[in-house]
């Protein structure tokens, strides 16, 4: 017979051996029936168990790489923001200057076709000169240059202006 410690249990009427056995006992359930006729179920399910919680596990470890792509993927454009920000700046510096030139280098071709101009007519004038009086080819001269300088200068001033409008639109636009 099994000895049991019965020194929690002080001996009396309500506490024998058999008493405490059953209080002992009582909390403890019994296996159900099934699992102990069933052997090859209680196998399968917990062969399913297994496939359930690597399902899970997959899923997890699935969910952990696209949440690690996904934060690859936000360091790559936070490392591209500073490199487009520097490219959009070298953009806009390159066509300010480019319009800083344009109505320099326009100015440059109009003083040449105006030098051209003045080189062809003054060969005309010096002909001219010959056939006609001086009064004459100064009038002319003088009329020429007026309307010379008065071109020269509707010209630089529709420039400036056209200039100071695509700044403008620029800044509305940017």
């Amino acid at each position: 017979m099994l000895e049991m410690d019965t020194s929690e249990y002080p001996y009396n009427e309500c506490n024998t051996p058999a008493q405490i056995y059953k209080k002992v006992t009582s909390g403890v359930k019994p296996q159900s029936l099934e699992k102990v006729e069933n052997p090859e179920q209680q196998q399968q399910q917990q062969q399913q168990q297994q496939q359930q919680q690597q399902q899970k596990q997959q899923e997890q470890e699935q969910e952990q790489e696209l949440q690690q792509k996904k934060q690859q993927q936000l360091e790559q454009e936070q490392e591209q923001q500073p490199k487009q920000q520097e490219q959009q700046e070298q953009q806009q510096e390159q066509q300010e200057q480019q319009q800083k030139q344009q109505p320099l280098q326009q100015q440059k071709k109009q003083l040449k076709s105006q030098d051209q101009q003045q080189q062809h007519q003054l060969h005309q004038d010096a002909q001219h000169q010959e056939q006609q009086q001086s009064q004459h080819q100064e009038k002319q001269q003088s009329q020429h240059q007026e309307q010379q300088q008065s071109q020269h200068q509707e010209q630089q001033q529709s420039q400036t202006q056209n200039v100071y409008m695509q700044r403008q639109t620029k800044q509305i636009y940017s």
